[in-house]
């Protein structure tokens, strides 16, 4: 089942790594994975797709119910600011490029913003709770 936040991004069943190579061979050792680990290898293909398909969905609910102030965290990063909440919206903004653009028709503003995302998180992991 896909996220309704996955969906919104036009991320489609067919497009999530547990759901790839439908009719393989390879099933059964995929189902013997999933019994043992609750997982199979697939995620594991494209393991930096599998963990923003993972991530984005619960960071955009975290974004829509939380009830803390987001403004009162400060993180740095290049030398700027950034509010808890502006970190937050970085990261969407970054994780929606690489969910919804062809890697190799990235531009460089783009590159950077899904690279930025990626270290933003790193820097406010601690702050996500509520």
């Amino acid at each position: 089942m896909i996220s309704k936040y996955l969906s919104d991004l036009g991320v489609k069943e067919e497009d999530l790594p547990w759901n790839w190579c439908s009719g393989d061979s390879r099933e059964k050792q995929w189902k013997k994975q999933r019994d043992k680990y609750g997982f199979d290898e697939r995620d594991t293909w494209g393991l930096d797709y599998t963990l923003i398909l993972l991530i984005y969905p619960r960071l955009k609910m975290y974004n829509e119910i939380n009830i803390i102030d987001t403004s009162f965290h400060k993180v740095e990063y290049e030398d700027k600011k950034y509010t808890y909440q502006e970190c937050i919206d970085k990261i969407l903004e970054g994780f929606e490029i690489y969910l919804t653009k062809n890697q190799l028709d990235l531009n460089k503003e783009e590159e950077n913003k899904i690279n930025d995302a990626v270290i933003l998180l790193s820097k406010i992991w601690w702050l996500l709770w509520w």
